[in-house]
C-alpha cells in the first residue's frame, strides 16, 4: 500500500517539506542534506570555483553540529528553549513540575539533549556515504521540537574551542573503528575498488590524518554551502497538521535569517576510473590474532553520475542490482545452493546490496581456505547471471524476498526510504516508483543492468587470515 505523500515548498528559501500521513502513534520528522562522504569536490554557485574537500569532512561536522554546545554550559530547559526559539508560555513545561525537568550543571550536546528534556522519544544523526541526517521521534511537543531541530541543523554556533575539542573525539571514534573486524574488511576493500578521486575510497568517518587537516574556517565554509534550505529536505512521517508543521520551520527560517533563497553548489562529476585499483590482496592479506579462519571481503562496485543518469534508469539500475544479490546469494535461493555445491561455506556466507547516488555496492562475505577457488565460484555464477539471466521461478522469489524487507507497514522504514530516495533521486516520491516497477518488472526488463551491476572489472576481494 502506498504512503499518501504530499509537498510543500517553503518560499523564499525554497526548502521542500514533505509529509507521509501514517497513522501511527508517533511521529517522525528528519531534516537531510545531500552532503555526505562520497563528497570530495564540488563547484561554488557564488564564485564558480572548483573546491576540493578533505575525506571525512561530512561526518566531522555532523559531530560539531549534533554535538555542539553554544550555551558552554547547562542553564534551565526554559533558558536552553528559548534559546531555539521557543515560547515556554506555549508549553506545559511552565508549571509547577517544570523544576524536574531541569538539565543538570555539565557540558552536553545542545541538540540531541534539549530534543530529549523536552520529550523526545529518540533522537540522532547519522552521515553515510551521500547524505547526512538529523531526526527525532515522537509523540510530545512535536511542533516545539520541530523548531528545535531546525534551530539545531541551521544555525551554526561553533566557537572555536568546540571545534579543537571534537577533533579529537573524532579521531578517537576512528581508531575505536579501526579494531572492529568487520569494518576493517569494508574500509580495505573499498580503497581497493574505488579510486582516490572518489569518496567511497575512503572511510566515511575519515581517516586520523584527514581530521586533523580539516580547519575551523573549512567547517564554516561547509555549513554556509551544504546547509542551505534551497538545497536540504525535510520528511515528516506521521499523523500531524504539516500546516502547523510548516509555519513552526518558517518561523525559524525568520528568526535565523535563512529564509533567503540560496543557490545550491554545483555536483562535481567523479569520474571514478574504469576498473578496481586493486583485484585482490592476496600476496598481502589483513592478519589478525582475532581471526580464527581465513576469510574474504568480495563485491562489484560501481560508480554514478549522478548529474546524467535519469531518474528511471536510478529506479531501474538499482533494482536490478537489488535482484542480482538476492537471485545470486539469498536465503533459499537456487543459484545459492549451486555456489554451497561447489564449496561455499553455507555458515559463514553474508550477502547484501548498498545503492547512494554516487556509487552502488553488490558485496558478500564468507570464510574460506581457498580465496582463488572462491574467487572462481563466485564470478562464475555472475557470469552465468549476466549471460543467462534468472528464471522467472528465481526472479519471482527474489523480487518477493526484496518486498517484502520493503515492510510498508513499519512506519520508521517507511520514513527512512522516504528520505533516502528524496536525497538519492531528489524526489522521495520516486520509492513509491521503485516499488511499482518491482512489483510489476520481468526478467527481461532488467536483464541489460546485470552487464553494469555485475561488470567483472569492477570486481576485487578482500583476505582476512589469522596472524602468523
Amino acid at each position: 500500500m502506498k504512503t499518501p505523500l504530499t509537498k510543500r515548498v517553503l518560499e523564499p528559501s525554497g526548502l521542500p517539506v514533505y509529509h507521509a500521513e501514517v497513522d501511527a502513534p508517533v511521529t517522525h520528522v528528519q531534516v537531510w542534506t545531500p552532503f555526505g562522504s562520497d563528497r570530495l569536490n564540488y563547484r561554488d554557485a557564488q564564485t564558480g570555483r572548483e573546491v576540493r574537500l578533505q575525506p571525512g569532512s561530512a561526518h566531522y561536522f555532523e559531530h560539531l553540529l549534533f554535538n555542539e554546545n553554544p550555551l558552554k554550559y547547562d542553564k534551565s530547559l526554559k533558558a536552553r528553549l528559548a534559546y531555539h526559539g521557543i515560547n515556554m508560555a506555549r508549553t506545559v513545561l511552565g508549571n509547577k513540575r517544570s523544576d524536574a525537568l531541569r538539565i543538570p550543571k555539565r557540558r552536553i550536546g545542545s541538540g540531541m539533549s534539549v530534543l530529549k528534556a523536552n520529550r523526545a522519544t529518540e533522537v540522532n544523526a547519522f552521515t553515510f556515504y551521500d547524505t547526512t541526517n538529523y531526526w527525532f521521534l515522537g509523540n510530545k511537543r512535536v511542533l516545539e521540537n520541530t523548531g528545535i531541530l531546525t534551530s539545531m541543523v541551521l544555525d551554526l554556533h561553533l566557537p572555536e574551542w568546540r571545534f579543537k575539542e571534537e577533533a579529537g573525539a573524532v579521531v578517537e571514534e576512528e581508531k575505536a573503528k579501526q579494531d572492529i573486524l568487520f569494518t576493517v574488511l569494508v574500509n580495505r576493500w573499498h580503497a581497493q575498488a574505488f579510486h582516490e578521486t572518489h569518496g567511497a575510497h575512503f572511510p566515511v568517518i575519515g581517516t586520523p590524518e584527514t581530521i586533523v587537516r580539516t580547519s575551523y574556517s573549512d567547517v564554516v565554509s561547509l555549513f554556509k554551502t551544504f546547509y542551505t534550505p534551497s538545497q536540504m529536505t525535510v520528511v515528516v512521517t506521521g499523523r500531524v497538521d504539516i500546516d502547523q508543521v510548516c509555519e513552526v520551520i518558517t518561523q525559524q527560517l525568520e528568526r535565523l535569517g535563512r529564509n533567503i533563497y540560496q543557490t545550491p553548489p554545483q555536483e562535481i562529476a567523479q569520474q571514478d576510473q574504469y576498473g578496481v585499483r586493486e583485484a585482490d590482496n592476496f600476496g598481502n592479506p589483513i592478519q589478525r590474532a582475532d581471526i580464527k579462519r581465513p576469510m574474504v571481503f568480495f563485491g562489484w562496485k560501481r560508480a554514478v553520475d549522478p548529474t546524467e543518469l535519469s531518474l528511471e534508469e536510478n529506479i531501474r539500475l538499482q533494482l536490478a542490482s537489488r535482484i542480482a544479490g538476492t537471485g545470486l546469494f539469498g536465503e533459499g535461493t537456487m543459484q545459492r545452493e549451486e555456489l554451497i555445491a561447489q564449496g561455499i561455506d553455507d555458515r559463514t556466507f553474508g550477502a547484501d546490496t548498498l545503492e547512494t547516488r554516487e556509487h552502488a555496492l553488490v558485496y558478500g562475505h564468507v570464510d574460506t581456505e581457498d580465496p582463488q577457488k572462491t574467487r572462481e565460484i563466485i564470478q562464475g555464477a555472475a557470469s552465468k547471471l549476466r549471460s543467462d539471466g534468472l528464471s522467472q521461478n528465481e526472479f519471482d522469489y527474489a523480487r518477493n524476498v526484496i518486498l517484502l524487507a520493503v515492510d510498508t507497514a513499519n512506519m520508521a522504514r517507511i520514513a527512512s526510504n522516504l528520505g533516502k530516495w528524496a536525497v538519492t533521486t531528489g524526489d522521495p516520491a520516486s520509492y513509491h516508483r521503485f516499488i511499482d516497477l518491482l512489483e510489476n518488472v520481468k526478467p527481461g526488463d532488467i536483464q541489460d543492468c546485470f552487464d553494469q551491476v555485475l561488470n567483472p572489472d569492477n570486481f576485487s576481494m578482500v583476505l582476512a587470515e589469522p596472524k602468523k
